[in-house]
């Protein structure tokens, strides 16, 4: 069996589009390309090639055994995660369907660990949450969490404030494509996600790290994600969490 320092160069490149772990293949698309088919062994991932590295660099503090993730897509981020990190458990949710590839993946003999997709839940359906956490992770263990979800602010923020209590200290959240409503190219020519963008939430969370930064110790940013990392303190009442932000629009010094 091989060994790897860096979990990731477990990854053979083909090309700018397409890459392998072990017997499973991985075909990057953008947004608006035309859509390809994920089969068994062969998944789609809407990625470009600079997020491997980009999540090489979030996670390398990590060796996570415990994930959730929110966006499931085709399931080749639950499959890539499986390969990477060879997890004791995967827990998927999305309001989609499962797709048959993943089905059959989980339950052949390829897959390392558990992985449970929850399908036909909503990532701001907070008391369906609650549930499906507290029956996995009661000791509020994860090591990280990836949300690629709804890339809306409301919902977004819902599933953060429901599962970030699940991060044990020193874990990360992860948000991906946090940046889309300020990219250039197509996303200026179309309205991907109707809504409120997730630069919104990243502010307020920049904020909120200023005001309990042992709850929050680390944000970081990069243009495929952003990165919070959990301090060691567990959060104050969570739902109420972003009115902790405090904001003074000026600032008066007396002369002396």
């Amino acid at each position: 069996m091989d060994n790897y320092n860096d979990p990731w160069d477990k990854i053979r490149w083909h090309n700018e589009e397409h890459f392998s772990i072990d017997e499973v293949g991985f075909n990057l698309v953008s947004w608006g390309s035309p859509k390809k088919k994920t089969t068994e062994n062969n998944f789609v991932l809407v990625k470009d090639p600079s997020f491997a590295k980009s999540m090489a660099r979030i996670c390398a503090p990590l060796t996570p055994k415990n994930i959730i993730e929110f966006g499931l897509y085709h399931g080749a981020s639950l499959v890539l995660l499986d390969k990477i990190f060879t997890p004791d458990s995967i827990i998927g949710i999305d309001e989609r369907q499962e797709h048959p590839a993943l089905s059959q993946y989980r339950k052949g003999s390829s897959a390392h660990s558990v992985i449970e997709p929850y399908c036909g839940v909503k990532q701001d359906h907070t008391d369906k949450l609650i549930q499906i956490l507290e029956s996995h992770f009661p000791k509020k263990n994860v090591d990280l969490i990836i949300d690629d979800c709804s890339h809306l602010y409301e919902p977004t923020k819902a599933a953060f404030l429901t599962s970030f209590p699940y991060l044990k200290s020193g874990g990360i959240y992860i948000i991906e494509d946090w940046g889309w409503a300020h990219w250039p190219g197509e996303f200026q020519k179309k309205e991907f996600f109707p809504g409120t963008p997730l630069s919104k939430l990243v502010f307020e969370l920049l904020m909120l790290q200023s005001v309990i930064p042992n709850v929050i110790a680390k944000i970081e940013t990069d243009y495929n994600h952003v990165a919070i990392t959990k301090g060691e303190e567990s959060s104050p009442n969570n739902r109420k969490l972003f009115e902790l932000i405090k904001c003074k629009t000026s600032i008066h010094i007396e002369k002396q």
